[in-house]
């Protein structure tokens, strides 16, 4: 349940925002998020956000909207008003201090999760319409590894899956770079599925990472339209010594 509507962008909810619960319920817990299937208007957004699509088209002036005021709603649940998310370094969103966030769109579907630095110390979504990768994609997206598993599923299960390495591969690049600040390559990590579960393995080093014991583990869902992914790296997972 999300609290008193009394923000600017609260008051729109009802209109435009829902809870954004297929993506909350992919988390052990502690985060919030809202998303719309609606167009949202561009009026909404802040002045200091809508500066940087203001020269760019329709479609993406919308999907900027609509990930932009899920955002300022997840935010309000944190007692974080009217807060301008603006665009940093390799576009990455630059989120309140003390905040982690991450925000997926696609067509007609925008949402953003936020949850509190002390119990995160990233997180990401990405959601993906069905059918998102065919086989003409699978090379550039999947390691060799990826495709032999993907070929080993009848044809039935097969775009679904290759749909859900690929967003659990954005969502996992999202989840790191709120750490690192470094970008990653789609063949600089292999995803492996099992269940409603995929687990993440680098091949690229990278410092945050080796020194972490823990697996890289997410979940992910598939819907009657889209695909949905998250993962969270969570604060306080131990540390290895030397």
């Amino acid at each position: 349940m999300t609290r008193s509507t009394r923000g600017p962008v609260g008051r729109l909810a009802a209109e435009y925002l829902r809870p954004a619960n297929t993506l909350v319920a992919l988390f052990p817990g502690k985060v919030v998020g809202f998303e719309t299937r609606a167009p949202v208007p561009e009026a909404l957004l802040h002045p200091e956000e809508a500066s940087f699509v203001s020269s760019a088209v329709e479609k993406r002036r919308q999907e900027f909207a609509g990930g932009r005021i899920c955002e300022r709603r997840a935010l309000e649940e944190l007692d974080i008003f009217d807060f301008p998310l603006v665009v940093g370094k390799n576009r990455f969103p630059i989120w309140p201090e003390g905040t982690r966030g991450s925000i997926t769109h696609t067509r007609g579907y925008c949402a953003s999760l936020v949850a509190n630095s002390r119990h995160y110390d990233g997180i990401g979504i990405d959601v993906e319409q069905r059918g998102r990768l065919d086989r003409r994609l699978e090379g550039r997206i999947c390691t060799e590894e990826e495709q032999s598993w993907l070929a080993s599923l009848p044809a039935s299960e097969r775009i679904d899956m290759a749909t859900v390495l690929f967003s659990a591969k954005e969502a996992f690049y999202k989840s790191q770079y709120c750490v690192t600040r470094k970008g990653l390559g789609f063949h600089d990590a292999v995803v492996r599925v099992e269940g409603d579960c995929f687990e993440v393995k680098l091949r690229k080093p990278v410092e945050y990472f080796r020194r972490r014991k823990e697996v890289l583990r997410g979940r992910f869902a598939i819907g009657e339209a889209h695909v949905f992914a998250a993962i969270g790296l969570r604060v306080g997972s131990e540390i290895r010594s030397g």
